[in-house]
């Protein structure tokens, strides 16, 4: 605890100056990777022992008929977005990670490593699509990870949801493990292929907070959650669930299928839910400077302020089924976009050094009327709302 405490007074220290932050950052990687690198040289070709050597691709061995399994989808169809589109601004290539594979395998005596708990095979290569990229990604936590065992025993038929992006073993925020868009985009979209696994497959998960148990409820999976926060388990029988997508990147399944699933258990209409509201973000780290001025504005507008983390999932699916417009700060409530209606009108704040598409395409796939206005924002994100701009596009 003191070192993670000293690591993290370190960090604040150096905000104010970013580059000495980058030059600071580039230093750890690279030594990092410099250890890591030798260990894998040294390491033997082995399920559990050492770290991993590389990694395999299970959508191909199901092609070339070398691993059990099924495609699902080869990949899923993703139409243009416009040069002026928050996607396209904010160049992180969400739109461009086609063809992207849907499918699972079945792995005998699998060995689960790392946080992550990415399979790995008897020559010590690890399951590249477990860690959302179809050739790899060597920043997953699970390729640095020193295996000295078999780990924990599952018995019988097992899946998993763990992930670096969804949350993984340790419940670790670090990676948006807690995240309400990455638990439900990351996470809760690869049990939408649990009608292909035998009816008793047991379901591996991080620790689950009451709203992520929630979820699961739902798809009357309560009785074969196992939380666990090892970092290496053995599963007799395990199938592999592939993510739908690379995260925060162009995924209609997912939205397909999580509508299907959780549109049902909204709440009723109510008269006590607004139409009309501004999301208000209180105790993250990015945040608004001029904050009261802007709910002073929507206010004088006759919109309602609301915080939806505070309600209850199903009043937050109905607050936006219903919803007629939503504004307020980039954050992780606008996952509920997820339960909007056609021509519901969105205004996304955005910060000017925090830019992220994942808002707009779910708006474009529900047919939402999406706009979005950039801000100056500070080295913490913070930004401040310039509201004669503001004012010209909510009139």
């Amino acid at each position: 605890m003191a070192r993670s405490s000293l690591k993290l007074r370190f960090r604040e220290i150096l905000r104010p100056f970013p580059l000495v932050q980058q030059i600071a950052k580039a230093f750890q990687r690279f030594s990092h990777k410099v250890a890591c690198d030798l260990l894998r040289l040294l390491s033997p070709r082995s399920s559990y022992l050492g770290i991993p050597k590389g990694f395999y691709s299970g959508v191909r061995g199901v092609r070339d008929g070398d691993l059990i399994g099924e495609v699902i989808l080869e990949s899923q169809t993703c139409p243009p977005f416009p040069r002026d589109s928050l996607v396209k601004l904010c160049r992180l290539g969400q739109d461009t990670h086609q063809p992207w594979p849907l499918f699972w395998i079945k792995i005998p005596n699998a060995f689960l490593c790392g946080r992550s708990l990415v399979p790995r095979d008897s020559s010590g290569h690890l399951l590249a699509e477990a860690t959302f990229s179809q050739t790899g990604d060597v920043s997953d936590p699970s390729f640095t990870h020193f295996a000295t065992g078999e780990g924990q025993l599952i018995t019988g038929n097992a899946t998993s949801i763990v992930s670096r992006w969804g949350g993984d073993a340790r419940g670790n925020r670090r990676y948006g493990g807690a995240g309400y868009w990455h638990w439900l985009f990351d996470s809760v979209t690869r049990l939408s292929l649990m009608d292909r696994f035998p009816a008793n497959t047991k379901v591996i998960t991080p620790p689950l907070t009451p709203w992520m148990r929630w979820f699961l409820e739902r798809l009357c999976l309560e009785d074969r959650i196992i939380e666990t926060e090892a970092t290496a388990l053995r599963v007799e029988h395990f199938y592999f669930s592939s993510p739908s997508s690379m995260t925060g990147c162009w995924n209609p399944y997912s939205v397909d299928f999580l509508r299907r699933s959780f549109l049902p258990c909204g709440s009723p209409p109510s008269d006590s839910l607004p139409k009309r509201f501004y999301i208000i973000r209180e105790g993250y780290t990015r945040g608004i400077a001029n904050e009261r001025e802007v709910r002073d504005y929507f206010k004088s507008q006759g919109w309602s302020l609301i915080a939806p983390e505070k309600l209850p999932i199903p009043d937050q699916i109905a607050l936006f089924r219903d919803a007629e417009a939503i504004a307020g700060l980039h954050g992780s409530a606008f996952t509920n976009l997820l339960w909007s209606s056609p021509g519901t009108r969105v205004l996304e704040l955005v910060p000017d050094n925090f830019m992220a598409g994942v808002f707009e395409w779910v708006a474009r796939l529900n047919g939402l009327e999406h706009g979005f206005l950039v801000c100056e924002a500070d080295y913490k994100n913070n930004i401040r709302v310039d509201l004669s701009r503001l004012e010209r596009i909510i009139t």
